[in-house]
């Protein structure tokens, strides 16, 4: 059979380039050497085939000839660069602007050498450079987003990830960037099909299914958040942060034996920022102990007031002495009411006296439930669990006295969480109807961080028993909270501290709870297991907040009808 001819060779590697057939083309290739031995394009293309199919050392040697053939071969020049490192007298300089200042993916990678050199000015410019010079380039425009908060804003970062998707091979990253962005502002609805475009692009990905799902799952898409979670599964058995989702998915229907069957992934494989990590101590099996057992929070305040329930218990079952490290607001409440239990306030690095008493085990106060709360019949009954302090009692007492015999109620509207705040807040306009249904009782604001404008408006327009708190320093003194709550009749709130609160001192609480609330609420019941003394009205996925603000006056009414 005849050899083939040099065009017969350059189709049949172009043929099978667009196939995807690189180790076909690089014998293709290799077969026009001795026909076009000092040819550079041939070098070059016989190296592109080369870092195609992972042979980079193959790859070094015939870009090397490309550049020996024809030296001023810019992208030669910068495919070397990547492989070898920069080739000119400044580190900062890859050889290929010299010989073509326009050529921008050696910007590209000039920009990415000062990034992570930290020099974000610099790369600035050059990403920007790469930008100019090739617009239609997605990577160009993603890679200016990937620059530190103060060199590019929070609205300028949007912005680079919009253009950058817009580019028809606008990569997978900058979907998935984009997609977070909008979700840690509030906006789970646009980070959802941001996030499926990435994974049309990159399907292999277990993270990106888990990214997914937690827009789901924060969008009242529960059903399809488990299909991302476990498709997620598929790909990374291990993956700690899908098995810890589904777990809440699960927790929240009290389908518990399917929840908690994921639950311990959290704290089995924590991440490099978990505080179980910096402390150090072997992770609590619920096993009883020969000495000290040490429990700490985490997350938000609301979830240390509701997971402190369990640290009695917890102590009853280690049969051994158990130190709890709380946010340090929460300290003087915690020691006051867990008997025999000591309280430190958490710290980076921890307080002294763990190392002067150091603990055999340690647990995370939201992972008791694992040991405590397997089944309905666990959560017992009961008329609070925290006390105020008898002197800050009797001053919230005193401060209210001026408004008495009426009925006084807490209220509470707003949420400052800037990823789910939007979701659960409600306007306190829109709890006029409250208000006006009420005449004779006094509503006294229990919103922390209130700047007084919201209820400005209501009292100017002839709300006349709406009140600012006497004590507006609510969000470092907690005990002050506590024992205004303990003052009231009752409180009327969205999901929040006050309601951890008001639940957790057997005091009367009336909440209005957003679609998607995290697992402990559940998805269902107008009561909690773990607060009694609560009363939920749920918004409705059609018509909102509306029937839950009806539910309450009428749950309200029913309340102080009793008094």
């Amino acid at each position: 059979m005849p050899a083939l001819t040099v065009d017969a060779q350059k189709k049949a590697a172009a043929a099978a380039i667009a196939a995807g057939d690189f180790a076909a083309a690089l014998a293709a290739f290799r077969s026009l050497i001795p026909e076009m031995a000092e040819n550079p394009r041939l070098w070059f293309n016989i190296a592109m085939c080369n870092r195609r199919n992972n042979s980079d050392a193959d790859a070094r040697v015939a870009l090397q000839r490309a550049l020996i053939c024809a030296p001023n071969h810019t992208a030669a020049t910068h495919e070397l660069t990547q492989l070898t490192g920069p080739l000119t007298p400044s580190p900062k300089a890859p050889r290929a602007l010299y010989i073509d200042p326009c050529f921008a993916a050696a910007w590209m990678v000039r920009g990415d050498t000062s990034l992570t050199a930290g020099d974000a000015a610099n790369a600035e410019n050059d990403f920007c450079r790469a930008a100019i010079l090739q617009p239609a380039r997605g990577e160009n425009w993603f890679n200016l987003s990937l620059l530190p908060v103060g060199t590019s804003d929070t609205d300028l970062s949007l912005l680079w990830l919009t253009r950058a998707i817009t580019c028809t091979d606008g990569p997978a990253d900058a979907y998935e960037r984009l997609a977070a962005t909008w979700q840690q502002q509030g906006h789970a609805d646009k980070a959802i099909n941001l996030y499926r475009e990435a994974i049309r692009r990159l399907p292999d990905q277990p993270d990106m299914h888990t990214n997914l799902a937690a827009a789901l799952i924060e969008d009242d898409q529960s059903n399809a958040a488990v299909q991302q979670l476990d498709l997620a599964l598929q790909l990374d058995p291990g993956l700690a942060r899908a098995r810890w989702m589904r777990a809440w998915i699960n927790l929240s229907r009290a389908k518990f034996d399917r929840g908690y069957a994921d639950f311990d992934a959290h704290w089995q494989n924590p991440s490099e920022k978990s505080r179980q990590n910096l402390l150090a101590f072997p992770l609590w099996r619920g096993q009883p102990l020969d000495g000290p057992l040490l429990i700490w929070g985490e997350n938000g305040v609301g979830d240390e007031i509701l997971f402190a329930s369990l640290v009695k218990e917890a102590a009853q079952r280690a049969k051994a002495p158990v130190i709890l490290e709380c946010e340090a607001r929460l300290v003087d409440l915690f020691q006051r009411t867990l008997d025999g239990v000591t309280v430190i306030a958490r710290s980076t690095p921890p307080d002294q006296r763990l190392a002067g008493t150091p603990p055999v085990a340690q647990c995370s106060s939201q992972r008791l439930p694992l040991f405590l709360r397997r089944h309905w019949a666990d959560f017992p009954n009961h008329d609070g669990f925290l006390k105020p302090a008898a002197n800050r009692y009797s001053e919230a007492c005193a401060a209210f006295d001026a408004m008495r015999p009426a009925p006084l109620i807490g209220i509470s509207w707003h949420s400052g969480n800037p990823r789910t705040g939007s979701r659960k807040s409600i306007p306190l306009a829109s709890l006029r109807p409250l208000f006006e249904r009420f005449p004779a009782a006094h509503f006294i604001s229990l919103q922390y961080a209130d700047d007084g404008t919201e209820i400005a408006a209501l009292q100017a327009a002839g709300v006349s028993n709406l009140w600012a708190n006497p004590n507006p320093d609510l969000v470092s003194d907690l005990d002050g909270l506590a024992a205004q709550i303990s003052a009231l009749d009752a409180v009327v709130t969205i999901v929040g501290v006050n309601a951890h609160m008001a639940g957790a001192l057997g005091c009367p609480g009336f909440v209005m709870m957003q679609k998607s609330p995290l697992w402990y609420w559940f998805r269902s019941g107008v009561t909690s297991p773990w607060y009694p003394s609560l009363q939920i009205a749920r918004e409705d996925k059609i018509a909102g907040f509306a029937p839950a603000i009806e539910a309450t006056i009428t749950a309200l009414q029913e309340h102080l009808a009793r008094r």
